[in-house]
């Protein structure tokens, strides 16, 4: 595998949100509309602890596109 590029992200504080259990219901649901998007070869976008997140992309060209849609 070549270059590929790691989307990593958290919400910044987010146990300040009210509705926390709504928020990470949000980003589930984002996730899942950006993860349409994605090459077959792409590592769909997941929360993996708590509020972080990471996906992966195979070809560094579509890096701005996948991370417009998220």
């Amino acid at each position: 595998m070549g270059n590929v590029v790691a989307i990593i992200g958290d919400v910044v504080d987010s146990r300040s949100y009210h509705d926390r259990s709504a928020m990470i219901d949000s980003l589930e649901r984002a996730f899942a509309f950006a993860n349409d998007f994605l090459a077959p070869e792409d590592v769909p976008f997941r929360l993996t602890a708590g509020d972080e997140f990471q996906g992966l992309i195979v070809d560094p060209k579509r890096f701005v596109d996948a991370y417009s849609v998220l």
